[in-house]
């Protein structure tokens, strides 16, 4: 996880008094620092937010500012867009669960200290890690800075052979992806559920993560995302630099995420992923925060079939060198994709030199902040019978088990039992 925080809890009488997950690193302030910058500015400096979600940033962004100068891309620009998109939520996946989530379970201190007993499991993280990095570098010219993509289309396109190599590498990483759902759903994951509205991006058809221009939910809401104002409302708590959200129709918090995603769309996986989840006999909709986990793991497996979909069709089709063309306008754009962690919204006004006048970004760890420390309220009375470094533990495999971008190390998180 990326960034640093501490949960304090206060416990009376075997009942929680109070629970505040404070985040405290300095705010970062894109937003006005994005205001008064050229559009083709917005997806380079927006990116730099997150290390980690680089490309859903940037190709969010530039949705929005096409939007808001009218821009079309052509075909193949969204499906060299979906096969970046795609690549980057394998590879923070893979990070997550292997790197980050499964030392928990197994008892190590990081994945790096399984070598010795799991080394299989090892070299397979890492060779899917540099599958999706070099699937990333590949479209966007680096795995960590998207330099090809701009408004409009692409500064440069891979070659018919680059596309086949890759075609043959992501297809052989179908079992690797099999196999990382089958570890994760071996693992025994802590019994707890708490029923709460899951938003995701959502499209006719597809499981959406880059395409969709409505947002849906498991309680039955349906909005266009330029309406996201409308119905999910930041807001600033005392003991955070980091906003929360909530529905604006129930006034209560909400989830994002690998497990909203699956819970919203499940019937949009690829087969493939179907018959993966119908295996491990694992039934969606799905309201254990702790299996988030494995939905990420059976959306690697999705992930990789769409990869493949997504390549066959291009080289299918044969791509073609395209100039991107934009015309400077006034204009207003609002954009969502489906980052790694959940929903990512960017909002941008234009003036008419070009100049961004608005901008807004809401990220899927702010929406999910509330949801969590409501979580950890709900679970912390049922831990309480055991020793503390074991409360400790359940409760960052919890914190874990979101993903979220505030903190970067195996086990961050610093408790005070008040």
């Amino acid at each position: 996880m990326e960034g640093h925080g501490s949960l304090v809890i206060d416990i009376k009488n075997r009942k929680v008094k109070d629970l505040r997950l404070n985040i405290f690193e300095g705010s970062r302030f894109f937003e006005p620092l994005l205001k008064g910058r050229g559009y083709d500015e917005v997806p380079e400096i927006s990116s730099r937010i997150c290390g980690i979600c680089v490309i859903a940033h940037h190709l969010t962004a530039v949705k929005a500012v096409e939007k808001a100068l009218g821009v079309t891309p052509s075909e193949q620009t969204i499906e060299l867009r979906k096969l970046l998109d795609l690549a980057g939520l394998v590879q923070s996946h893979v990070l997550h669960l292997y790197f980050l989530a499964l030392s928990d379970y197994l008892g190590y201190e990081s994945t790096l200290a399984m070598i010795g007993e799991h080394p299989e499991v090892v070299k397979r993280a890492l060779r899917m890690k540099k599958l999706a990095n070099d699937a990333s570098e590949l479209i966007a010219g680096s795995p960590m800075r998207q330099a090809t993509p701009v408004i409009g289309g692409f500064t440069s396109l891979p070659t018919k052979h680059q596309l086949e190599h890759l075609l043959r590498r992501m297809k052989d990483a179908k079992t690797d992806a099999i196999k990382t759902l089958d570890l994760f759903a071996s693992l025994k994951v802590p019994e707890f559920e708490r029923k709460v509205e899951c938003f995701a991006l959502a499209k006719e058809k597809t499981f959406a993560i880059y395409d969709g221009e409505q947002i849906a939910s498991t309680e039955g809401l349906y909005f266009p995302v330029e309406e996201y104002q409308q119905h999910i409302k930041e807001f600033v708590v005392p003991y955070s630099t980091a906003k929360h959200s909530i529905s604006v129709s129930t006034g209560e918090s909400f989830l994002v995420g690998a497990l909203a995603r699956i819970n919203v769309n499940k019937q949009h996986l690829s087969d493939g992923a179907k018959e993966a989840m119908d295996r491990i006999e694992v039934r969606f909709p799905n309201y254990n925060p702790y299996m988030n986990n494995l939905a990420q793991a059976l959306e690697i497996v999705h992930s990789i079939d769409q990869i493949v979909c997504t390549l066959e069709k291009l080289l299918d089709v044969g791509v073609k060198d395209e100039k991107p063309e934009v015309k400077v306008r006034a204009g207003e754009g609002v954009a969502a994709t489906e980052a790694p962690r959940g929903t990512l919204y960017h909002h941008y006004k234009i003036n008419n030199a070009g100049r961004v006048e608005y901008a807004n970004i809401i990220t899927p760890t702010a929406q999910n902040l509330k949801n969590m420390e409501e979580d950890l309220k709900a679970v912390v009375p049922q831990l309480l019978d055991l020793p503390k470094d074991e409360i400790v533990l359940n409760l960052e495999k919890l914190i874990r088990a979101y993903d979220p971008c505030i903190s970067c190390s195996t086990h961050f998180l610093e408790t005070k039992f008040v």
